[in-house]
């Protein structure tokens, strides 16, 4: 079954592969992240993907482009909200700019996005949202706080808006997917043995594994984990 499929953050690492991994199946798909640039070279390589530039962080931007998207293309299967960012931090020494980078990203701008897309699924009375959290939303490190910070708030935004779903009787689906150590830009020029995480094309199975997904049934929680030693 061919799907309309939104990926947020896919110029890059696991929105990238999954982009990459989803066209090969027919999927018509909505392709987001700040540079329109690496959007447009996906979009060259691959069929059926539509291009729309959007950093998460401008709720003008947020909301113009969801609202755009849901102009363009009201019959939405699925929502992968996969773009996030991070970083080490000190707290003792912790800037606003930084702080307001990760928690607008990770959660303020997630969460308005999708409440633009979230109505018109409710109008369809159909759809699928995957939010992509981290392990580091159910067990913090002192490397990277504020990180660890914004995933535990989408764990809960996540668990919270399931319910609200379920006690409308909505046939939307929720899922939360913690993809674990995987070697992309997050990491920087960080001293981390990125040969053994997973690959972004390990964890665009992943996600297809969720979305391909029989629709009588949910999966809720994912956590997957390298298993290089």
């Amino acid at each position: 079954m061919v799907k309309t499929i939104i990926i947020t953050g896919a110029s890059s690492g696991i929105g990238k592969a999954t982009a990459e991994l989803l066209a090969k199946e027919g999927h018509k798909l909505i392709l987001v992240a700040r540079s329109k640039d690496k959007l447009n070279g996906i979009a060259e390589k691959n069929q059926n993907c539509f291009v729309y530039a959007c950093d998460l962080m401008d709720l003008n931007q947020v909301n113009e482009v969801s609202k755009k998207i849901v102009e363009d293309f009201p019959d939405i299967d699925v929502l992968v909200n996969n773009a996030g960012v991070g970083f080490p931090s000190k707290l003792d020494e912790l800037s606003v700019e930084d702080y307001d980078r990760i928690m607008d990203t990770n959660v303020k701008g997630l969460v308005f996005f999708t409440k633009n897309i979230l109505q018109q699924m409710k109008k369809n009375d159909k759809g699928h949202i995957i939010n992509v959290s981290s392990p580091a939303g159910i067990q913090a490190n002192p490397v990277a706080p504020i990180y660890c910070t914004s995933k535990f708030a989408l764990e809960g935004y996540t668990g919270g808006l399931r319910m609200q779903i379920k006690e409308e009787k909505k046939n939307i689906r929720v899922t939360n997917v913690r993809p674990g150590g995987v070697d992309t830009n997050y990491w920087g020029d960080r001293d981390v043995p990125r040969e053994k995480f997973m690959t972004p094309e390990e964890m665009a199975l992943v996600l297809k594994f969720v979305i391909d997904f029989p629709e009588k049934s949910n999966v809720v929680d994912i956590t997957m984990e390298s298993f290089r030693y």
